[in-house]
């Protein structure tokens, strides 16, 4: 039987615990961002194809995306993103290989945790409500 309060399935669907990710993030991620709002939007990110209702898990993220807008901050400076986001790499591949549009959300979500600059939450507001957008669109 699957336990679903210690070891839910809908958090591995992508060969890895989402607490990883989040744990990892936490550690490296700009000061002023808020964990739980960034920890949520990426959660319904990553369960979205597992949980049951994608739609609904992916409109809870741009809840939380819309909630993150306040902790932008154009004046962090990265000493290099590139090198900052390489512990995220094996993630993001994980993920491309079943979803590369969820792959892309959780690419968006990690570059604003690491710099929470006004043009990476744009793209990351595009990008959500793009999706979104789609899934309206197959449903009707």
């Amino acid at each position: 039987m699957q336990d679903l309060i210690n070891n839910p399935a809908h958090y591995k669907g992508y060969g890895f615990e989402s607490l990883e990710l989040l744990e990892k993030l936490f550690k490296k991620m700009h000061k002023n961002i808020n964990a739980f709002y960034l920890g949520n939007a990426i959660k319904y990110a990553l369960r979205c194809e597992f949980k049951g209702n994608k739609l609904q898990d992916l409109q809870k993220c741009e809840f939380f995306v819309k909630k993150l807008e306040m902790f932008i901050d154009d004046s962090v400076k990265t000493k290099n993103l590139h090198e900052s986001f390489k512990p995220f790499s094996s993630y993001i591949e994980k993920i491309r290989a079943k979803n590369g549009d969820i792959a892309t959300l959780v690419s968006c979500l990690v570059a604003f945790a690491l710099e929470p600059f006004k043009n990476n939450h744009a793209v990351l507001k595009v990008f959500i409500q793009k999706l979104i957008e789609e899934m309206n669109g197959s449903k009707g």
